[in-house]
C-alpha cells in the first residue's frame, strides 16, 4: 500500500512539474508574441514616417526651391532623411524609457550601400537583406542570444528605389549639393529603380521582460505547489480516515456473519436437543402448538392428537387440579414459575 502510495505521489509530482514547464514556456512565447506586436506597431510607423518624408516634406522642399525661397542646392537631414529621422526619434524613443528603467530598442535601416556609415548592413543583416531583395520572406524574426542576454530580432523591407529617389540615390552630380557635402560621393548613389534601399530592423531585449514575468511564475508555482501539497494531505487523511471506517464496517459485517453462523449452528443444536427434552410450546390462549418428539414417545400420542389442545391435556393423574391455572397466571403476570408441576 505505501508503494501505491508513493506511485500515485510521484506520478502527480511529475505531472504538476510538466504543467509547470509547459506554463513557464507558454508566458515566455506570450512575451515574445506581445514583443512582436510592439516591434511591428514601431516599424510601420517608421515605415509611414517615411511616406510622411517623401510625400509631404520632400514636396514641400522642392516647392520651396521652386518658389526661389530656398537655393536649388539645398538639402537637410533633418527634414528630408527618413533613415536620419527615424534613428533620432529612436534615441529620443530610448532615453524616454531609460528614465521608465526600460532597456533600450537598437533601430536601424540597415542597406549595403548607405549614405550613413552607421546605417552599413553587417553579415547577418546582409543575408537577411538578400532573402527580401529576392522577395524569397515578407517578415524576418529570430530570438538572438548575445552575451548571454536574449533579444527579439525583427526586420521588414524598406520602400524600393523609384524614380524621384534617384535625385538623391541616383548619381552624385544630379544630387543637391549639400547632400553630396554632408555625406560624400562614395556611398548611397548608383541604386538603380526597383532595388531595395534597406531593411528596417528592430532588437528588442527580453531579459527585463522575462525577469518580470519569471519572478511572477515562481509565486504562482511556490502557490500552487503549497496548495497542492495541502490538498494532497486533505486526501490521504481522507482517505485514512475513509480506509478505517471500511475496516471497522467490515469487521462489524464479519462479525455479525459469525453470529449468524454461531446463532444458525446453535439453533441446530438447540433443535437436535429439543428432539430429546420432555416439553411442548403454547400459545396466549393456552393451547399447545408445537410439542417434541421425545413427549410424543413418553406419553404415545401422536403429533396431530396434541396440537390444538389445552396445557391440561398432559396434566398427570397425581398433580394437583390447578397446577396449570397457577402456571398460567404467573407466566401471564410476567413473573417465572418456580414450583413444581404436582
Amino acid at each position: 500500500m505505501l508503494k501505491s502510495n508513493f506511485v500515485v505521489l510521484y506520478f502527480i509530482i511529475f505531472i504538476y512539474i510538466l504543467t509547470m514547464g509547459l506554463y513557464y514556456n507558454q508566458t515566455h512565447t506570450i512575451i515574445i508574441e506581445e514583443t512582436e506586436k510592439h516591434i511591428e506597431d514601431i516599424l510601420l510607423s517608421r515605415r509611414a514616417l517615411s511616406h510622411l518624408v517623401n510625400d509631404l516634406q520632400k514636396k514641400e522642399v522642392t516647392r520651396l526651391k521652386d518658389t526661389g525661397t530656398i537655393g536649388p542646392n539645398y538639402f537637410s537631414k533633418e527634414l528630408l532623411s527618413s533613415s536620419y529621422i527615424s534613428l533620432q526619434l529612436n534615441k529620443y524613443t530610448n532615453a524616454e524609457r531609460k528614465k521608465l528603467g526600460v532597456a533600450p530598442l537598437t533601430f536601424k535601416y540597415a542597406s549595403p550601400n548607405p549614405m550613413n556609415p552607421k546605417n552599413l548592413a553587417n553579415a547577418y543583416e546582409q543575408n537577411i537583406y538578400n532573402q527580401f531583395n529576392n522577395s524569397t520572406i515578407s517578415k524576418y524574426k529570430e530570438i538572438l542570444t548575445v552575451n548571454n542576454k536574449k533579444y527579439l530580432y525583427y526586420a521588414i523591407a524598406s520602400d524600393r528605389i523609384e524614380a524621384k529617389c534617384l535625385q538623391c540615390h541616383g548619381l552624385p552630380k544630379d544630387a543637391p549639393k549639400m547632400l553630396v557635402e554632408a555625406y560624400g560621393e562614395d556611398n548611397g548613389f548608383g541604386l538603380k529603380i526597383g532595388a531595395l534601399s534597406a531593411i528596417i530592423s528592430i532588437k528588442a531585449p527580453l531579459g527585463a521582460l522575462y525577469k518580470v514575468n519569471d519572478k511572477q511564475f515562481y509565486r504562482i508555482a511556490l502557490i500552487s505547489f503549497i496548495i497542492f501539497i495541502i490538498l494532497y494531505i486533505l486526501t490521504e487523511v481522507t482517505r485514512k480516515y475513509l480506509r478505517k471506517k471500511e475496516d471497522y464496517l467490515l469487521n462489524v459485517n464479519d462479525a455479525h456473519i459469525q453470529s449468524l453462523q454461531e446463532t444458525e449452528i446453535l439453533k441446530n443444536s438447540l433443535d437436535k436437543l429439543y428432539g430429546h427434552v420432555v416439553s411442548f410450546k403454547f400459545n396466549l390462549e393456552g393451547n399447545i402448538i408445537e410439542v417434541s418428539q421425545a413427549l410424543l414417545d413418553v406419553s404415545g400420542y401422536k403429533k396431530d392428537e396434541v396440537i390444538g389442545e389445552e396445557c391440561s391435556f398432559f396434566k398427570h393423574q397425581d398433580s394437583e387440579a390447578d397446577v396449570f391455572k397457577r402456571v398460567w397466571k404467573s407466566l401471564m403476570s410476567g413473573m417465572p414459575w418456580e414450583g413444581e408441576l404436582k
